[in-house]
């Protein structure tokens, strides 16, 4: 055990003292980072037996306690107030009965149990010693839940008869490790892992089950338990719900599609919480008040039955709230679902249909001339509190690096990206170089010959600087100039906009270019990424 001890638990006024076991992905990312960012708590042990992990952990919290077992937290139990448990699932129950039987609450990361049995042995073991259990369910405050809810809760969908929910990746070669593994004492799979967060939400949305039926399949060479399942379940209120997880998806669905008597609502693409918080700073510093996200094509609208008009979404989502005790969602204060600071709408979006704005620009309208070489027709005017930071762009391309990139590499990432156009409906062009050569080149329904030019001048920017083109218009503008007064390249061949991103290989260096043209610039740049991140995390 080391570091350095907060004081005496229990004292009025002062932080409860979290234990926390468990620092990989959700103890890391998840649970240490929004314990230390809520008022009232303080994290003051992290167990892990990983040296690499127990380094991560005094990096970033440098007063916190290390342990390398759970018994060094449970033989100090009168020390602390709370035990986190976010290890393998298959501790989960024997971790949270000893915290139990030890006299200390906790909150157990999902599933909290491989079998309901053990559930409800669980929860009579913290009613006789009247202490609190609780499953983290975070995906109860992302945005488009939360939006959802405040829809439902409004009326403004009418009677809801069909809800769809959909959890899914395009991983056609499993990733291995204890979550892929086909021993049932592991419990592993998708069912157990994001089926946790689909079944929940619906739950909470609907009420309980009255029935239910479920798929659940094995399809990739090589996997171990299930990857693609569906589930549906009728509620006792009479909506039905459609549940979709799935690791063997090559076209990604809506993320929900809610079909009602008055009105429809239909939501494309992941809450950003989790990529915010793998990649960004602190929960604090990223959600605090007049926080806003930009959404992308498509990205949330709702649909009435004659006519189509945007739903805002609740734009940082609420995740930090989970561990201060504010209820569930929209019942807990603060500004409701829906609500963004400042009001108004977001730049480049319409009331009649989703917009994709300004083809080569990001930000108010602008007039799309056909002449590519009318760049300062096309300079933006950009709006900080939707763009990233220098630190976010560059942190980006040192993250996103091949060990190779093959021809085989560049027709599935373009046939990613494909996929990801046609779902959102974008009128986008796709072009992947390597080494002079080009590889791939797709254009989708509503692109034009100009979007072509503008990928090879964005393209030489990439080959020129060896950076993504959005991030050298970046630097530029964070000089107090722009790409086109400073850079003394001519406006026709070099275009510093959004879209075109290093191929990187490790070893190597940057050896090509992946280049998406036809939204606005930024929406450009994330889609971009967007692909990279799911190709890389095959």
């Amino acid at each position: 055990m080391t570091g350095t001890p907060l004081g005496t638990p229990g004292t009025p006024g002062s932080p409860l003292r979290v234990g926390l076991v468990g620092y990989g992905l959700a103890g890391s990312v998840f649970h240490a980072p929004l314990i230390a960012a809520t008022e009232g708590l303080a994290l003051d042990t992290v167990v892990t037996s990983n040296p690499e992990r127990q380094q991560q952990a005094r990096a970033e919290f440098p007063d916190v306690r290390l342990a390398a077992g759970p018994d060094e937290l449970f033989d100090r139990a009168a020390e602390l107030d709370l035990i986190v448990v976010a290890s393998p699932n298959k501790t989960h129950v024997p971790l949270a009965t000893a915290a139990l039987r030890a006299g200390l609450p906790v909150v157990v990361d999902k599933p909290v149990a491989g079998t309901a049995a053990e559930a409800r042995e669980l929860a009579a073991l913290a009613e006789e010693r009247g202490l609190l259990l609780s499953v983290f369910q975070n995906r109860r405050w992302d945005n488009d839940f939360l939006t959802l809810r405040k829809l439902l809760s409004e009326g403004e969908l009418g009677d809801v008869w069909r809800f769809e929910s959909r959890f899914e990746r395009w991983r056609p070669k499993p990733k291995g490790g204890w979550r892929e593994s086909g021993d049932p004492a592991e419990i592993g799979g998708l069912l157990y892992d994001l089926g946790s967060h689909v079944v929940d939400q619906a739950l909470v949305l609907f009420g309980p089950a009255a029935a239910v039926y479920a798929e659940s399949d094995i399809r990739r060479p090589g996997a171990e338990t299930d990857d693609d399942t569906f589930i549906a379940i009728t509620h006792t209120s009479g909506v039905r719900s459609h549940l979709y997880v799935s690791a063997t998806t090559a076209q990604l669905g809506p993320r929900f599609r809610v079909l009602g008597s008055a009105a429809g609502y239909v939501k494309y693409g992941l809450d950003p919480q989790e990529a915010a918080r793998r990649d960004g700073p602190p929960p604090r510093a990223r959600l605090g008040r007049g926080a806003r996200v930009a959404v992308g094509p498509r990205g949330l609208r709702r649909v009435p039955g004659h006519g189509r008009r945007p739903a805002r979404t609740d734009p940082p989502g609420r995740l930090p709230r989970l561990l201060c005790g504010r209820g569930e969602g929209p019942a807990g204060g603060g500004p409701e679902p829906g609500d963004r600071p400042g009001g108004g709408r977001r730049p480049g979006r319409t009331g009649s249909r989703p917009s994709f704005g300004p083809r080569e620009g990001d930000g108010d309208p602008v007039t799309h001339k056909s002449n590519p070489s009318h760049s300062q027709e096309l300079t933006p005017k950009f709006h900080p509190e939707l763009t990233p930071s220098l630190e976010e762009l560059e942190k980006e391309e040192r993250r996103l690096v091949f060990r190779q990139f093959t021809h085989d590499d560049a027709w599935e990432l373009g046939s990613l990206l494909v996929g990801m156009a046609r779902e959102r409906q974008a009128p986008v062009a796709i072009d992947i170089h390597r080494a002079g050569q080009q590889l791939f080149h797709a254009a989708l329904p509503g692109s034009t010959p100009d979007n072509d030019a503008w990928i090879a001048r964005k393209r030489r920017v990439v080959e020129r600087y060896g950076s993504a083109s959005y991030l050298v218009g970046a630097r530029f503008r964070a000089k107090g100039t722009t790409f086109e007064e400073s850079s003394r390249l001519d406006p026709d061949t070099y275009a510093a906009h959004g879209g075109s991103f290093p191929i990187t290989v490790e070893g190597a260096g940057v050896i090509g270019t992946v280049t998406v043209s036809g939204l606005p610039q930024l929406q450009d740049h994330r889609f971009v990424v967007e692909a990279l991140e799911r190709f890389l995390d095959r």
